[in-house]
Order: structure tokens, then C-alpha cells, then sequence
């Protein structure tokens, strides 16, 4: 079936839905228990809904399922990882397709550094005009079912939640069901998944028209307040902080206000300076949702990635809180999920010859003698990425890098340069 296997080479894969028929047909099948999350949820400290401001990671590239759908990883050179995870309390797989089921490499990766992830249910223009009567001018029974079907997934894939994107004109009837379906849904997924996230996309307005507000007002007040929080439009500025400062109360940290790195529309700051607007939003105490970070990879290139990332991150650390991974037992090679050679016991690792994107990357405990017909190369693969390490206040100098050279264990060891 192409929905769960790659047809030209095979290989299993993550997937999306498209429309509301493949969304309310979906049953779970053995034919793809390997998108299933393998990795649960690891507790950090301190966690999701302690009293501070929250970072989101929404990643959109290039319209998402690309070399990271194949679940068993693939030999792909200079690959995008994300691996600060230490910075952020959730992650949003995001594409335009209607239902983003996130890929489960992205979902092993996430949970194996304390962080929940959300995947997107969106309905855009025309097409999604007609989508959403289906469903809300339909009534409690037709949204009801919707809501239902995506705490399904969710609970059956083991990731935590939904982005609810509806970026088309509702009638009348669909308007006043809007509402209802998201507290619905929001109800669904937290008996499906205990301590799931559904999040409002600031798009749609309770009267149904499609105005972007940039803050949280009377418009979108009702929708804030039927889930677990409000994905803030980015073309906001410094007045819209205030206001909504003042409506949102005591839940500031469930207003994210956006930041779009690749700049479109009036926003304050993009790129490199993606920390001005970040900036402001920390001054009002609210938290932020970083969409499309990939930024660094599409826009500056792939051979000089790893060095750009940490550029980036760098210059907005001053206003991320960190996290720590707080259970044992408890270890790491550091290892990023890729690599330009795999190891196994401080020693070059194959792959067998032919796997292509396949076969687990995932190294033995002992590998000695590798048959002739195996072969060495570059790889990728997020499900087998370690916990990576917490800097916080170095002194000295001493400045954390990554290691493709030589490693112990995986594709990567950890190096430190500088003064200790």
C-alpha cells in the first residue's frame, strides 16, 4: 500500500490524510504498527506547566515527509536535524496536507528528550471552506466524529496532540459549532492522551470570518478558552502584547505569539535577529512559537548547517529556559542522528548492502567481524538520536560542538574546545 510503503524502493514510511474521507475511514492496521511510537514520553524537569513562559517549535520545510518519512532512516548526506531540544516544551510537525500525522522518528526523538509533539489538522481556502461544512455544519454527530478519529490517532501513534489550523470562511451554522468542536476535541484527547495538547491556530474568528488577529482578543477569546492555547499570528507588534496581556490572565503562558523566521508580513525580525521579537514577547511574559527554524538549512545551505544552527539558537539562548532530563537510568553518546560513517564500540559500523533507506540504524552492542557484502556511508535517522547535553553559564570559554569525525557509539561524539 503506498500509504505505508515508499513504492520505489519499498521502504516503510510515515504518512498523512488527505480530506475528510481518508480522516473518518482511518481504522488502525498491523500494516503499519512501525509508525507507532517506540520512545515514551520521558519526564524533565522543570516541566510543561510550571510557571514560566514556554517555547514551540512549529517545523514547516519544504512541505514536510521528506527523508525523514522513512521510518528505518535513510543514507542521505548533510540531512536537517534538530537537536536543541533543551530549549523547547513542544514540537509541531506542520504541512499543508489535512491531517499531519508528525513522522515517528520526529515523535522517538522529541520524547526521548522530554518534549510532546503535535501534529497539524489544517483546512485552507476554497477546498477547505467545503471541508469545514462537512464537518461543522454538520452538527455534534459530524464534528463530534472528527474529533473523535484525531484523539484516535494521536492515542494509536503515541504523539500528543493537535494544532488546529482552519484558515477558510465559515457560514452561519459552522461558526457556531466552531467552538464546540474544539472543546470537544480538546476533551477527547485528554482521555485519549493523558497531559495532550490541542492548540488554536489564530485564524478564524468566532463569527466565522477568516481575519487574522495578531493577539488575543473578544474575537478569539471563546476559542483560547476552549483548549489548551493560542498560536498567536506573527504579524503582530508591541500593542498587541499589552492588550492581550491584559485579557489573558492568569494563562499568559498559553498565549504563543508567533515568530516567523522566514519573514512574511510585518513582523519585527527575522533570521539572525529572530531574538528582537522574542525579546519583546519574554518582556510580557508570554510564550513563543518559532515556526519554520529550518530557516537555517533552506536559506544558508546544507554544508555549513551545524555551525548555523548553533548560530541561531545562540543568539535567542539568552531568552530560552532550559530543561533536564530527570530519569535513570540515564545515558548518552550524544549522537544527532546522522552521520557521515556509523559506529558501533568506537569502530566503523555498516549497513548491510542494498538496505538503501533501510534496515535499523539503530547499532548492535557488539559487532566484530562485518560480512563483505556490507557497506560503509552517510546516514540519518532522528529515531536514533541521544539525549543531547545541557550547557547552562560555562565559564572559561569552553565552548560544546559535535564531532562527525569519530564517535563510540551512533554517528557523532560530543566535542569540548576551549579553556577549562
Amino acid at each position: 500500500a503506498a500509504r505505508y510503503f515508499d513504492t520505489s524502493t519499498t521502504e516503510p514510511i510515515s504518512f498523512f490524510l488527505s480530506g475528510l474521507e481518508e480522516l473518518l475511514a482511518w481504522q488502525p492496521t498491523g500494516d503499519d504498527d512501525f509508525n507507532v511510537a517506540a520512545v515514551p514520553l520521558a519526564p524533565r524537569q522543570p516541566p510543561l506547566h510550571a510557571d514560566r513562559p514556554r517555547t514551540l517549535v512549529c517545523h514547516d520545510m519544504r512541505g514536510g515527509y521528506l527523508q525523514d518519512r522513512f521510518i528505518q532512516g535513510s543514507a542521505t548526506r548533510n540531512p536537517y536535524v534538530f537537536y536543541h531540544w533543551r530549549y523547547i516544551d513542544v514540537f509541531v510537525y506542520f504541512s499543508h496536507h489535512t491531517v499531519t500525522i508528525p513522522p515517528v522518528c520526529w515523535t522517538n526523538a522529541a520524547h526521548r528528550n522530554g518534549v510532546p509533539v503535535l501534529g497539524t489538522f489544517i483546512a485552507e481556502w476554497t477546498d477547505g471552506e467545503k471541508l469545514c461544512e462537512a464537518f461543522l455544519g454538520g452538527g455534534p454527530d459530524a464534528y463530534g466524529a472528527v474529533a473523535e478519529q484525531l484523539a484516535r490517532l494521536a492515542r494509536h501513534y503515541r504523539f500528543d496532540g493537535w494544532l488546529v489550523n482552519l484558515e477558510s470562511r465559515l457560514s452561519a451554522v459552522a461558526a457556531r459549532n466552531l467552538a464546540p468542536f474544539v472543546r470537544r476535541l480538546t476533551g477527547r484527547l485528554h482521555g485519549a492522551v493523558p497531559g495532550g495538547l490541542v492548540l488554536w491556530y489564530d485564524s478564524v474568528v468566532q463569527s466565522g470570518a477568516l481575519q487574522w488577529q495578531n493577539e488575543l482578543n473578544e474575537h478569539n477569546e471563546e476559542l483560547f478558552n476552549a483548549c489548551d492555547g493560542l498560536f498567536v499570528n506573527y504579524n503582530w507588534q508591541e500593542e498587541h502584547l499589552e492588550r492581550s496581556q491584559r485579557l489573558a490572565g492568569r494563562r499568559r503562558t498559553d498565549v504563543y505569539f508567533g515568530i516567523d523566521v522566514f519573514a512574511r508580513g510585518n513582523v519585527l525580525g527575522d533570521g539572525f535577529d529572530s531574538d528582537k521579537p522574542l525579546s519583546l514577547i519574554r518582556k510580557y511574559g508570554f510564550s513563543a512559537a518559532i515556526f519554520a527554524p529550518g530557516w537555517v538549512y533552506e536559506h544558508l545551505g546544507e554544508e555549513n548547517f551545524l555551525q548555523n544552527e548553533n548560530k541561531f539558537w545562540a543568539l535567542l539562548a539568552e531568552h530560552l529556559p532550559t530543561h533536564s532530563i530527570c530519569t535513570l537510568p540515564f545515558g548518552t553518546s550524544f549522537g544527532l542522528g546522522m552521520g557521515t560513517a556509523l559506529f558501533a564500540n568506537g569502530k566503523v559500523a555498516a549497513r548491510p548492502r542494498g538496505a538503501g533507506r533501510g534496515g535499523s540504524l539503530l547499532p548492535a552492542p557488539a559487532r566484530s567481524a562485518l560480512p563483505q557484502e556490507e557497506e560503509v556511508g552517510p546516514w540519518y535517522d532522528l529515531s536514533a538520536q541521544d539525549i543531547q547535553p545541557l550547557y547552562a553559564g560555562l565559564a572559561g570559554g569552553l565552548r560544546p560542538g559535535c564531532c562527525l569525525q569519530d564517535a563510540w557509539r551512533g554517528g557523532s561524539s560530543l566535542r569540548l574546545q576551549g579553556t577549562i
